[in-house]
């Protein structure tokens, strides 16, 4: 669902109704096809008409700092049928890569050969992600729950973002001792009104 929540902020209904919404640039694969370039444009998502993966390259090299920075998030399943480097099987794996590394990937899957990773391969759906720091300096989690008396409920924590995302980290998801913290209120109340939004634009 993660993976697959990009197209939930994108209507493809005709209404010409846009999520009011700023994110990174998104490209989603799903193995060597890139089935959709997810972007902003004056704040609002929408799709990149005719999307190529030497496009996205090269958006994503306007922002990196150079070859060895980083440029890009990677995400996808873990495929193993163990665990391994303590990534549980079919958990969510994500990687930030360098420019480099991004180029070395994308030139793969442009000539079609699926590529394999320590931790699985991407012969499913992933999701490539510009690497853009935070103003704050972290990472905020939004979960977003509705129970069956349509009780609405978002839980909210944020991690500092510099030692979590980082080209030589295994994964972003391994916090370490930097583990969830609550946010203030004032960025809480800004945080699930966002939430809310976007889940109800995707209803």
């Amino acid at each position: 669902m993660e993976l697959s929540f990009w197209s939930c902020t994108c209507s493809d209904s005709g209404s010409g109704v846009l999520l009011k919404q700023r994110i990174p640039e998104v490209a989603l694969f799903h193995g060597c096809t890139l089935e959709a370039w997810y972007h902003n444009v004056n704040g609002l998502i929408t799709l990149k008409a005719n999307p190529s993966i030497p496009a996205f390259l090269q958006q994503l090299g306007t922002t990196s700092l150079g070859p060895s920075a980083p440029a890009s998030i990677l995400r996808f399943e873990s495929s193993l049928g163990k665990s391994r480097e303590g990534i549980p099987t079919q958990s969510l794996v994500a990687q930030v890569l360098s420019l480099q590394k991004t180029g070395e990937l994308l030139e793969r899957v442009a000539l079609e050969e699926t590529p394999t990773l320590e931790s699985g391969n991407l012969s499913g759906l992933w999701t490539l992600q510009s690497y853009v720091e935070p103003r704050y300096g972290i990472r905020i989690l939004s979960l977003y729950s509705c129970d069956a008396q349509l009780e609405e409920r978002s839980d909210i924590f944020s991690h500092r973002f510099r030692p979590t995302y980082e080209p030589s980290a295994t994964t972003i998801e391994e916090t370490g001792p930097d583990g969830p913290r609550e946010l203030e209120t004032p960025y809480r109340q800004a945080i699930e009104s966002k939430t809310l939004g976007i889940v109800r634009f995707a209803r």
